[in-house]
């Protein structure tokens, strides 16, 4: 049984995305759809004294083409359209468009049409990497190599968890070079047993959680 639904979008503080669907297989009805959506929107701002930044917006066009063998992506070549939008000075100015592999920020997290979440595994590794040599070239106790690894980095790659889905081997990938270094920081061999590190202090572990497994509990 199918089910038709609209689904308008959604906002938080003065981050908002705004998703237009066509009951048919139209993209471009679904793109004069959202035009006439970006300026009721853009208007109703205006009545508030807000206003849309077009340097600070992108958008998608999502629809799928067959490429003989299975459906793909179409890109901006297949399925060409332009969006606009009035800024502060009702100047009519266009919207950057991305292709459906291409990640955009929102709230601190890369996400894509598309699903794929290489923007977002390099930022957090970028992160990772750039914690670990940040403290690397100071000078604190064992004690406090545990607090900043527990109270800092492992927040901030936290965050981004229950929007997102890596794998195991990327979780591993981006810690690895936190625990180079924690590991021997806090006085522990750095081939400690990874069940062990990963393992809560009743069952005598390091209580490090593992990012794979952080978001379930």
């Amino acid at each position: 049984m199918s089910e038709f639904f609209r689904f308008v979008g959604y906002a938080f503080i003065d981050d908002t995305d705004v998703i237009q669907s066509a009951l048919k297989d139209d993209p471009e009805a679904a793109r004069l759809q959202l035009q006439e959506a970006i300026d009721t929107w853009e208007f109703s701002l205006k009545a508030t004294c807000g206003a849309i930044v077009p340097e600070k917006t992108v958008w998608w066009l999502v629809s799928f083409q067959w490429s003989g063998s299975s459906w793909k992506y179409a890109g901006i070549l297949d399925s060409p359209g332009e969006l606009f939008v009035n800024d502060i000075t009702n100047t009519r100015k266009p919207i950057k468009r991305l292709e459906p592999y291409q990640a955009y920020e929102t709230l601190g997290v890369f996400l894509a049409p598309d699903g794929n979440l290489d923007e977002q595994f390099h930022k957090m590794l970028t992160a990772a990497t750039k914690w670990a040599d940040n403290l690397r070239t100071g000078v604190i106790s064992r004690d406090e190599v545990w607090l900043a690894l527990q109270s800092t980095i492992l927040r901030t790659l936290a965050y981004p968890l229950p929007a997102i889905r890596l794998t195991k081997a990327q979780c591993e990938a981006i810690i690895a070079p936190i625990l180079r270094y924690c590991l021997l920081a806090m006085g522990v061999c750095r081939n400690f047993p990874r069940r062990l590190v990963h393992s809560t202090l009743d069952y005598m572990g390091l209580d490090i959680r593992h990012l794979f497994f952080y978001r379930k509990s």
